[in-house]
């Protein structure tokens, strides 16, 4: 029955219902009897997506940003070495300064509608370069990780040399004008109250040379330990100022350079200041002798770490890889025989690389000991000699004076490098470009939103139009 059944139930048409068949042309009839739906459901749904996007731009404005280029920060650091963060620019006292400029009363919502953070717009360029390089072909492996780490090494350079500040001006009440002013300006109370308050211009090791400018009558032992303390923290700064190119050229008051007042500090420990230290112990007192006490436990503290670092100097260059013979697997089961000596060779290299920075570091600590130890053993030797030496008041006097000018004229000297530095560096960066306010009444990607709007209203009105009764179908009905 198979064949003939079915071909008699295709001829008779009995059991086919060509009723359930989609009609193109009857689905075509229906959207032209509903095109009134169609026409009118896109443009509410539109009107809708208007009027949601109008309401939430008010509760969503876009910030104002501002990318400024950081000028006086080298390796996220402040010119005298402290360590610099992007948070930095929104500590208390930069808000106060920052209020206190534009007038804000509000400060603590001040500080919540401000962002700061890493950042360039040149970002974008990087990524492209790098994208052109892995596209390359016949790229190993090697290869490949060498691209990605030179991309992130130059991301993170490229990075970290700006700033980005966004300021959400309109939960301060404020307009997008408002709004760059207040970027704008931030970059200045940072710059401001850094500089002012934590002296970050100022090298570090200028702090450390910083003398007390009291008279000083040389009369006591104190008075000429104090000296001496002042005349070795001087060294430090005239070493400082003559070692910058930057401050090399400046004059004290009285017109002496760096290289004058170390010429000057000189001349006044010869003449004056090693006959005073010479008969401080002459007539040796209570504090000579601690002066002297301590100065040879220090001389016994510097060799032992001497010592020490001459052991660790003697356990790397007694440090010999152990010979051995290996062999590398292939993959086609072959075998590849390092010799004794190549191992070592690549492994000596290793080591070189491993330990040379740390090595260095040691040889240099060392030669910095040594120095400091032959001059506590001079200043010794000094003690030891016996002189009949008789220094009466008219010499102190005089040397009181010049070691009073001597102080002065430090004292300017430093100064004006200070003034200096602060001058050159007066700024820590400089804009890139204006503040962008954004003036669109709209959010972001409003017309995507306003598209899809459009879309959803075209998709229900071909439902509806399709789903509702032909009229046909009504007037059968009735």
């Amino acid at each position: 029955m198979g064949e003939e059944q079915i071909n008699h139930q295709n001829n008779g048409g009995a059991f086919v219902d060509y009723q359930d068949e989609i009609s193109l042309a009857d689905i075509a009839a229906k959207l032209w009897q509903r095109r009134g739906i169609l026409l009118v459901l896109p443009v509410l749904t539109l009107l809708a997506a208007v009027i949601f996007l109008l309401t939430s731009a008010v509760r969503t404005v876009n910030p104002t940003v501002h990318f400024v280029e950081l000028t006086g920060i080298k390796q996220s650091h402040y010119p005298n070495g402290t360590t610099f963060s992007p948070q930095d620019l929104l500590v208390p006292e930069v808000m106060d300064r920052l209020a206190a400029t534009l007038h804000l009363e509000d400060r603590p919502q001040l500080r919540a509608a401000i962002q700061v953070e890493y950042g360039v717009p040149t970002t974008v360029g990087i990524q492209k370069k790098y994208h052109e390089k892995l596209a390359a072909k016949n790229l190993s492996s090697a290869d490949i990780t060498q691209i990605n780490e030179e991309f992130e090494k130059e991301l993170k350079r490229v990075t970290e040399s700006g700033l980005r500040i966004a300021v959400n001006h309109a939960s301060l009440g404020l307009g997008p004008e408002e709004g760059a002013a207040l970027a704008h300006a931030l970059p200045r109370a940072w710059a401001d109250v850094f500089s002012d308050k934590y002296r970050v211009f100022v090298d570090t090791r200028l702090q450390n040379a910083t003398i007390s400018a009291t008279a000083n009558p040389l009369t006591t032992t104190s008075d000429i330990l104090l000296a001496r303390h002042t005349l070795n923290r001087m060294k430090a700064g005239l070493d400082v100022l003559a070692g910058d190119n930057r401050l090399r050229s400046l004059a004290s008051q009285a017109g002496l350079s760096s290289a004058d007042l170390q010429s000057e500090r000189a001349r006044f420990m010869e003449i004056y200041f090693r006959p005073l230290f010479a008969g401080m112990f002459a007539n040796s007192d209570q504090a000579a002798a601690s002066f002297l006490t301590e100065t040879q436990l220090e001389v016994e503290e510097i060799s032992r770490n001497i010592e020490e670092i001459d052991r660790n100097i003697n356990d790397i260059r007694n440090f010999q890889p152990q010979p051995s013979d290996r062999q590398i697997t292939t993959g086609s089961g072959e075998t590849v025989q390092l010799g004794d000596g190549t191992l070592r060779q690549v492994i000596d290299l290793a080591n070189q690389a491993s330990l040379s920075d740390y090595l260095r570091q040691l040889l240099a600590d060392r030669r910095q000991l040594a120095a400091d130890r032959a001059r506590l053993m001079t200043e010794i030797s000094r003690t030891e000699v016996k002189t009949d030496m008789h220094l009466d008041q008219d010499f102190r006097e005089v040397a009181a004076a010049e070691f009073d000018s001597l102080v002065r004229e430090y004292t300017s000297l430093v100064t004006s490098a200070r003034t200096e530095t602060r001058e050159k560096s007066a700024e820590f960066s400089r804009p890139l470009g204006t503040p962008a306010a954004v003036d669109s009444l709209l959010p972001p990607k409003a017309s995507l939103v306003m598209l899809l709007a459009v879309i959803l209203g075209v998709f229900m009105a071909v439902i509806i139009a399709l789903a509702w009764p032909s009229r046909q179908v009504d007037q059968g009905a009735m």
